[in-house]
């Protein structure tokens, strides 16, 4: 019997690929630095995998899945089969391929937005500085007081920067200290400060934070020097108190824009003081030029001063105003310096031609000072001095209290020395005449009130005016520094 050959042996069918899905993300999870997060509900976890069964031997996947709620993720579920019945493996490879293409571009796109957000942040920066110089510039504009400015920059230093408090410690001519906020600048020593960081680049604001910072209640601290130049004004300084926040970049160049408007502001008013004393200073050279023309009248704008000033004390007028009355007394025939000198020195009596020049001369003295600034309050003096109480005075014909009190003060003073004095064609009257005829022009000629003033104190009157230089310098040293401080302060 044929023996048959066995069977042949039953070829063994190749098994479809299964892929263990879980595995591959895991492995393709690593290689691109995302998280895994195996259930939607877990929070805080950006740019992650998210896996989970949604079907018996069915994964749910999201690539990736930003940081977000599980709504959200749920959206974006990818059904991907795991077991034994698995998708192909190469369209899951091409799937991770996908995501980790996506994961590249994400990536970049995150540090485009953060350069983006840092350029945000730069442009805000700057925004900031130039507002603040805007607000300070025009403020500068405003007002030319030191001490009113530098007010204005401790307001503007701590509304821009959020400190709990601000200061500036002005040193010099301007020395004090101006605060807003918490006292932390109180009692401050800068000079131990800036000691114990001898170091430092002064160009850019001294920061402190921290242990650093041994200023008694502060947190943190900011200084900067006011300065331009050579020249040193002082310092600005901001600061948060214990519970505060540290200071950084930003308030510290907040703190060097205004540090360096402040310190442009006292140069140009210390160069515009300057400027208005050597002004003054050529003004009451002139007066004295024109004084020593005429033997005459030497000596009578100075006589004139100490007279009115003394009759404004008596009225009870202001230091401030005592000032000004002195002053205006100085100046008030400045304007002769346009008269023709023939017609001045004329020993006789002038024609009427003659007398409309010399009524010019309150006018170009007008002209002349109005120019000053700091010479704006003894103007009235100096324009309205021969107005008469009942109108039939010049430049204007002013009449009753039309005319400023200056004026009126100036118009009695003047007369006395005029009286009083010797001319060429006379001899100066006795104090008996001149007083008649004051009595005689009361209420007319003069202010009524003004002439009460000279009466009640006419003997010292005629003291000082015989011997004026004994009150003279103290009067002008005083008018001066007035001058010179309400100058900067316009």
């Amino acid at each position: 019997m044929p023996v048959l050959d066995p069977a042949p042996p039953r070829l063994r069918q190749r098994q479809p690929h299964a892929l263990d899905v879980p595995a591959a993300l895991s492995a393709h999870a690593g290689r691109t630095g995302l998280n895994l997060a195996l259930h939607l509900t877990d929070p805080g976890v950006p740019h992650a995998l998210a896996v989970r069964e949604v079907a018996p031997g069915v994964l749910g996947v999201n690539l990736p899945l930003p940081e977000a709620g599980p709504d959200a993720a749920a959206a974006g579920l990818l059904p991907i089969a795991g077991g034994v019945a698995g998708e192909p493996a190469d369209a899951v490879a091409r799937l991770l391929a996908l995501s980790g293409a996506q994961v590249a571009a994400q990536r970049r796109a995150d540090g485009q937005q953060a350069s983006l957000e840092d350029l945000t942040e730069q442009l805000s920066r700057c925004y900031e500085e130039l507002a603040l110089y805007h607000r300070l510039t025009g403020l500068m504009q405003i007002t030319r007081d030191p001490a009113a400015f530098a007010r204005e920059c401790v307001t503007q230093t701590r509304s821009s920067t959020g400190v709990d408090a601000a200061a500036i410690l002005l040193e010099g001519e301007d020395a004090g200290l101006l605060s807003d906020g918490l006292p932390l600048f109180n009692d401050v020593r800068v000079d131990r400060i800036t000691r114990a960081a001898e170091n430092h680049d002064w160009t850019r604001p001294l920061v402190l934070n921290g242990p650093a910072c041994t200023l008694r209640g502060a947190a943190s601290v900011a200084f900067a020097p006011v300065r331009q130049g050579s020249t040193h004004y002082g310092w600005i300084a901001c600061g948060n108190g214990l519970d505060g926040e540290e200071l950084g970049s930003v308030e510290g160049s907040l703190l060097q824009v205004v540090a360096t408007v402040l310190a442009t502001h006292l140069r140009n008013q210390g160069l515009f003081r300057e400027k208005e004393q050597m002004m003054l200073e050529f003004v009451l050279g002139l007066v004295q030029t024109l004084d020593a023309r005429d033997r005459y009248t030497r000596g009578h704008s100075e006589r004139v001063a100490v007279v009115a000033h003394r009759l404004a004390r008596q009225l009870g007028l202001k230091p401030a105003e005592l000032d000004n009355i002195y002053l205006s007394g100085l100046l008030h025939d400045i304007g002769k310096v346009g008269i023709d000198d023939g017609v001045l020195r004329k020993p006789g009596k002038l024609t009427d031609q003659e007398f409309d020049q010399i009524k010019r001369h309150p006018v170009i003295g007008y002209d002349i000072l109005v120019g000053i600034s700091g010479l704006s309050e003894i103007l009235p003096g100096v324009r309205s001095h021969h107005e008469n109480y009942d109108g039939t005075g010049y430049p204007d014909q002013l009449a009753g209290t039309d005319i400023p009190e200056m004026a009126r003060i100036m118009a009695v003073a003047d007369a006395y020395d005029a009286m009083g004095s010797d001319r060429p064609y006379r001899d100066g009257m006795p104090v008996e005449r001149i007083e008649k005829i004051f009595r005689e022009g009361r209420g007319t000629q003069w202010d009524a009130e003004v002439m009460d003033a000279y009466f009640a104190c006419s003997e010292e009157v005629r003291t000082i005016w015989s011997s004026p230089n004994d009150s003279a310098a103290r009067l002008a040293a005083r008018a001066k520094r007035r001058i010179s401080g309400s100058s900067s302060g316009r």
